[in-house]
């Protein structure tokens, strides 16, 4: 799990910051993040990942989260200064009106 989100974060340009954990799940127990349902947090056009100003959070598309001994669930990752002054300079009162 760790190598796959490595790997998406650099295939994404993404700057690491830290790892989210969890206990292991039982069988019939569901991830459920409150980003999810912040509208804050905005879904990315990559699928799982979520952006918040600067911070973007990784979670694994298409692997099993809750196989293995790794209690790793996602990856929290911050956008380069540049790319973020980009994404928000272009906009006014647009979908980043939120952040403010």
């Amino acid at each position: 799990m760790v190598q796959f989100l490595e790997n998406d974060r650099r295939s994404k340009g993404l700057i690491f910051k830290e790892w989210i954990t969890c206990r292991p799940l039982e069988p019939q127990q569901t991830r459920d993040f409150a980003v999810l349902r912040d509208p804050r947090w905005m879904p990315s056009y990559v699928p799982q990942t979520y952006q918040f100003r600067r911070i973007v959070i990784i979670f694994p598309y298409g692997q099993a989260a809750g196989l293995g001994s790794s209690p790793v669930v996602g990856e929290v990752t911050l956008t380069p200064w540049g790319r973020y002054v980009l994404q928000i300079g272009t906009e006014c009162k647009g979908k980043f009106a939120l952040w403010q």
